[in-house]
């Protein structure tokens, strides 16, 4: 049966559809450089007490051939479009790590603004959205400032990284995402009304512990701060930790008594 233009534009953006089960779904968003594929062992993982939904962004995997998007604002508008008439009803919540953290947070204003708030906001592995950010533009740096950026970041193979072929089939995704990053100013001013939990790596050398307190500016809800060991990809060094975090984040107590 043929699919109708909305189920195609679903599709794009939640390329593995919903997890099993009738949980809370939780929408994943991917680093710079990276794509939903990320978050698809999660799925098994949480699956049926959570339903994780990884996010596409333009630009990669499926949607490779499609130009990138031009801010932050725009994708999490777009994003929050496609969500509403993927879930018009249910707990959602949304989880971002690095650059996906901040399309996260503006994802969680927009659904907020349409009357469809999240019943919670995990973002890692990201200072604070109001944060100056200090050093070069990535976008700009040269080929091998690029390749040092991201094996600072050591959430790339260095396969990949000394494979100047692969560097340049994936170079123009990353530099894009890091554009939409190193341009992106927060202009929401009004903190939300939700519960937030800002988590990251006890060792990553770009986001320490205050980066992580000051997201408490970002809500008047409840929020928390966690910190696992590893670095800036500690998500994969301490997956199980991370889920059990999230199970207890969505189903829990928050860690209260």
């Amino acid at each position: 049966m043929a699919q109708s233009a909305a189920q195609r534009l679903l599709k794009k953006w939640f390329p593995y559809g919903d997890g099993p089960g009738s949980g809370p779904r939780l929408y994943a968003l991917p680093h710079a450089g990276g794509a939903a594929s990320a978050y698809r062992e999660w799925i098994a993982e949480l699956a049926p007490v959570i339903r994780v939904v990884p996010v596409q962004l333009p630009g990669r995997e499926g949607r490779f051939g499609e130009p990138p998007a031009d801010s932050v604002q725009t994708v999490a508008a777009e994003a929050a479009q496609a969500l509403i008439e993927h879930a018009p009803q249910g707990p959602i919540a949304v989880f971002g790590h690095s650059m996906g953290a901040v399309i996260a947070f503006e994802l969680a204003g927009a659904l907020a603004e349409a009357g469809r708030a999240p019943v919670s906001l995990v973002v890692s592995g990201q200072p604070a959205p109001h944060l100056v950010r200090e050093g070069p533009a990535v976008h700009l740096m040269s080929d091998g400032g690029l390749r040092d950026h991201l094996a600072s970041l050591d959430g790339t193979s260095t396969e990949i990284l000394s494979d100047p072929a692969l560097m340049e089939l994936l170079a123009p995704t990353i530099r894009a995402d890091y554009r939409l990053f190193d341009s992106y100013v927060c202009e929401r001013h009004t903190p939300l009304d939700i519960p937030v939990s800002a988590i990251g790596g006890l060792d990553d050398p770009h986001v320490d512990a205050e980066d992580l307190l000051a997201w408490a500016r970002t809500t008047v809800g409840p929020f928390r701060v966690r910190r696992f060991p590893g670095g800036h990809f500690y998500l994969r060094e301490r997956r199980e930790e991370v889920l059990g975090f999230l199970l207890d984040e969505l189903t829990g107590t928050r860690g209260e008594p």
